[in-house]
């Protein structure tokens, strides 16, 4: 630490022995009693050659303090971090269709599938945006909150070639969303959805999790559905536009 030849101040907490310039210990931190101070000084003094090799200890870092402040970096990357997903997740998702207006469908979708699946031979019918989303809402009851998580609504998003489908619920009055994104596909005569985007609120999950959340995401939604989602064998192709769809029956 020192010459013996150099006066220190010893730390009160630690023990440590510090330079007399030091108002802080260099070891722990704790304040050094200055008092002793005149008592160490007028024991002993140094050389000018002694003052500067103390004065060049004193400004050199320690070893630890590199790791220390990379320590520190990374836990407030993190923390960052994890305040931004929690933000994120309580944000409304771009893209939610507005259902605040009432709509009447001419034809309702319901009514229509039945009849696509009626009729024997190829047939086909497109319905809009809207009139999917009133006839969700008709379909899709409000559910009684479990543990203080309540189902409020499902809406439906039209791009072409893509379907978004979001939940909205509320937690503890304050609503959230989940939201689904599929590609439709047609593989072997066969038509298909494949999952392609899942998201949080805003915040977007990765897809090696994205799939075991789906069913989660779209709580109730395919089990109101599951009488439609056994007949779609029958169909030999889902065209989705802007703003509409279109569901194309195989003959019989």
């Amino acid at each position: 630490m020192s010459n013996s030849n150099t006066p220190t101040l010893k730390c009160g907490s630690c023990e440590h022995e510090n330079e007399p310039e030091r108002v802080y210990c260099h070891n722990c931190g704790s304040k050094l009693d200055r008092s002793l101070l005149p008592k160490v000084e007028a024991s002993k003094s140094e050389t000018p050659e002694e003052t500067h090799q103390r004065v060049q200890r004193m400004m050199k870092p320690k070893r630890a303090g590199g790791f220390s402040d990379m320590k520190v970096g990374i836990q407030m990357v993190v923390f960052a971090t994890l305040v931004a997903a929690i933000f994120l997740f309580w944000l409304t998702p771009e893209g939610v269709p507005d259902t605040s207006k009432a709509v009447i469908p001419v034809a309702d979708p319901g009514d229509l599938w039945t009849r696509l699946m009626e009729v024997k031979t190829a047939n086909s019918f497109t319905s809009s945006e809207e009139d999917i989303n009133a006839h969700l809402r008709r379909t899709l009851k409000a559910g009684e909150a479990s543990m203080g998580i309540k189902f409020v609504r499902a809406v439906a998003a039209f791009k072409p070639g893509t379907v978004t489908v979001f939940v909205e619920r509320s937690i503890f009055g304050i609503s959230t969303y989940s939201s689904v994104t599929y590609k439709i596909t047609n593989r072997d005569g066969k038509v298909g959805a494949e999952l392609i985007g899942l998201r949080l609120g805003r915040l977007g999950i990765h897809p090696s999790i994205a799939g075991s959340l789906e069913n989660w995401a779209v709580t109730g939604l395919w089990k109101t559905l599951g009488k439609e989602l056994k007949e779609a064998d029958r169909l030999s192709e889902i065209r989705v536009a802007e703003g509409r769809i279109t569901f194309v029956s195989k003959p019989l």
